[in-house]
Formats: structure tokens, sequence, C-alpha cells
């Protein structure tokens, strides 16, 4: 759902050049934002300017942050002023059209047409950026977005979409530039206040992404109210981030936000697990991994962090059995090797040795370069355990 920022569209006499034969526009109130849309988008295919008009007006009065139908009517406000060619808005409508069912070689040929009419829209070349996105082509898609910008570095949707494209590369830096120049432009601008919480999240910087996810809220809850089905997201996010900075009742909060919307997200369940297992409220933690098991019980992430759980309490053999169905469910899982082997140490069972060293043998085949400093742990462990097998002295490492 995107919103681009607001225009008042005047039709005078001169719309007169959009009236058609050929007329598909009607107010059928039962009619939802997606079908009006969806309306207009063929209109403007077929070049039915002044149907497609109604049709994107209609979908903006039922969704004021529908940003598709806010660009649309800026396209069509440019025909009507002479802005842009007729037959070359037509190519970028079907462009968009082919875009929005994931056809990209498709929608970047008609782009590519409507540019050999034209070559100084902005708006055509964000519409290619955008399917050079989606082909996985970062580097076209930013320069796309460069030359949109460059021509036009007025809409904040082109700093989002290259904002994108860069995130894609995993080049947050850049992204989070380009998004704070977007929010700038649109300080209303969900999409940006959420991709860029998304970002500031992964960077580690919790604070400004919970506060970027409040701002996302007020703003949906304001225009949608609390019946908004894309809200329990949001919420998760921003529990996952207080839980990060120790704000536990806060996260326990949003959690339940989200289970109240979406009552079968497992990952939520699983961080409020995780919440109440930290606030040492073992009850509601386990109650919490068991109904996320219920829900899916193939899970792997359930059964590490319910491990975990047990082990920070001393039920070593639970937590055993717990990182064991977890490894069942996903032989790759590289964390739950390493939680296994120094949960079996900190059991301190010398039955439990040989079981701690071929989880730590594990853990160094499947771990990536990140994990370096555990690869070194876990080797030194292996010595250690190994050398006690041999002379059965053993002293347990620190857990």
């Amino acid at each position: 759902m995107k919103r681009w920022p607001k225009i008042i569209i005047v039709i005078c006499a001169a719309a007169a050049l959009f009236l058609s034969v050929d007329t598909c526009f009607c107010l059928d109130p039962i009619e939802s934002k997606k079908e009006f849309y969806d309306k207009g988008m063929k209109c403007a295919m077929a070049g039915n300017f002044f149907d497609a008009w109604g049709h994107f007006q209609k979908a903006l009065s039922l969704d004021e942050l529908c940003r598709e139908a806010k660009l649309d009517l800026l396209i069509l406000d440019d025909v009507l002023h002479d802005k842009i060619h007729k037959d070359e808005v037509i190519f970028r409508f079907k462009g968009v059209n082919y875009t929005n069912i994931m056809l990209f070689d498709e929608a970047i040929a008609e782009f590519n047409q409507a540019i050999a009419i034209k070559s100084n829209y902005a708006d055509i070349y964000n519409c290619r950026g955008i399917a050079y996105n989606g082909k996985g082509l970062y580097d076209l898609a930013i320069h796309d977005f460069d030359e949109a910008i460059e021509l036009n570095p007025k809409i904040a949707d082109f700093y989002y979409n290259r904002a994108f494209a860069h995130s894609l590369k995993s080049n947050y830096v850049d992204a989070v530039t380009n998004l704070n120049k977007a929010i700038e432009l649109d300080t209303h601008y969900n999409e940006a206040h959420i991709k860029r919480a998304d970002l500031l999240s992964k960077m580690g910087q919790y604070k400004l992404a919970i506060s970027d996810y409040t701002m996302a809220l007020e703003e949906m809850l304001k225009v949608y109210g609390e019946d908004d089905p894309d809200l329990y997201i949001i919420y998760y996010n921003r529990g996952k981030d207080y839980k990060l900075i120790g704000k536990y009742d806060d996260a326990i909060s949003d959690m339940a936000k989200t289970l109240e919307i979406s009552p079968k997200y497992v990952d939520a369940y699983i961080v409020r697990a995780i919440t109440y297992s930290l606030k040492k409220l073992d009850n509601f933690a386990e109650a919490d991994f068991l109904k996320a098991m219920e829900i899916d019980g193939n899970r792997a992430e359930i059964f590490y962090h319910r491990g975990n759980h047990y082990s920070n309490k001393g039920e070593y053999m639970k937590a055993k059995l717990d990182y064991e169905n977890a490894i069942s469910k996903k032989a790759d899982y590289t964390e739950a090797y390493f939680k296994n082997a120094l949960n079996c140490e900190a059991a301190n069972y010398p039955e439990h040795i040989q079981d701690a060293i071929k989880s730590y043998k594990s853990f160094i085949v499947l771990a990536p370069d990140r994990y370096r400093p555990y690869v070194e742990y876990a080797r030194e462990r292996i010595r250690q355990l190994t050398k006690f097998e041999n002379s059965r002295t053993y002293a347990s490492p620190a857990h």
C-alpha cells in the first residue's frame, strides 16, 4: 500500500479530452478500493483517461493512504496539462500492470517504448526501476531511480524505491539516507517510516526503530482504526524491539495486540514466551510455548527457545530433549547444536560428555564465519572434554 503527496485534481472543460464512447466508470458503493483501482488501470491502458480518473478518485476516497491512486491521478493530471504524451501514458500503465503481476520483462519492454517517445518524464524511469528491482537487477534499478530523482527531486516515492533497492543490496546506510529524504518530503509516508524502522532495527538502533513504528501505527489507527489487518506486523516488530531494549512489559503488550489481530501468528507466541521467561514468569512462558506448538508443531524455533528457557531454569534434561527436537526438525540448526553442547556440560553428568562433544563438532561444521569466536570456543571445549574422557577429571565451564 503506497501513498503519494496530496494533490488537488481540477477537472475543467479541457477534461473533455478524456471522454470516451466506451465508458467503464460507475460508482457502485459495494465495490472495494482494489476493484475501483483495477478498473482504473483497465481504463487507463485502453486510453479511457476520464473513466480511469473517476475510478482512481473513488479508490482514493475509500483509502486516503492509497499511494498508487495518488500517483496515477498525478499522471492523468499531467496528461491534462500536456506534460506527457497520451501514448506514453498508455505504455506506462501497461508496464505497471505487468509489474503488478510480476511479468517484469514485459513491463520493462513497455517502459522502454514510453521512454522512446519522451525520455525526460521522471515517473517512467521510476516505474522501470521497480521492474528491475523485481528482476533482482538492483544496480539498474538504482540507476533508473537516480534518473527519476534528477528529473523530479520532489517525489518522496522515488527516494523510497531507491532505498528499497539499496536495502536489497544490504546497503543499509544508503537506504536509511534515502528514507530520511522520503520522510522529509512526506512526513506521513507510512511505508517509509516502517521500512526505516525495519532497517534501524537490523542496525541495532532499536529506540529509533520503535519511534518510527509508533508513528506508522498512529497514522494507520487514525485512518483505518483497530480493524486494519496489517497492524499486527507493526505491533510485532515494535514488540521485538521493546524486548531487545529490556522493556518487557511493553513487549508483552505489543505481542498481545499482535495476537488479538492475528491469533495464529506463531512468532508472536514465541517472542512473548521468551519475554515471559526473561521476567521469570515461567508458567506464562511455558503456556505460550505450548500454544505455539499447537499451532505449528514442526517449527524448530519453538523447541529451541523452550530449550533455552529450561536450560536457564536448570532443567537440563528437558532442555536437552527440546534441543534434540529442534535439531530433528531442522538438521542444520547451528545454534541448537551449540546450545545443546553447553547444556550437556552444564548438567555436569559424565554420561553426557560424548553428546556435548558430538554437538560441538556439528556446530563447527555448520557455523558461518560470523560465529568464528564460538567455533574457537567449541574446539577448546572438545579438547578439554576429550582430555577428561581420557583422565576422568572434569571441570564444568561457566554457563
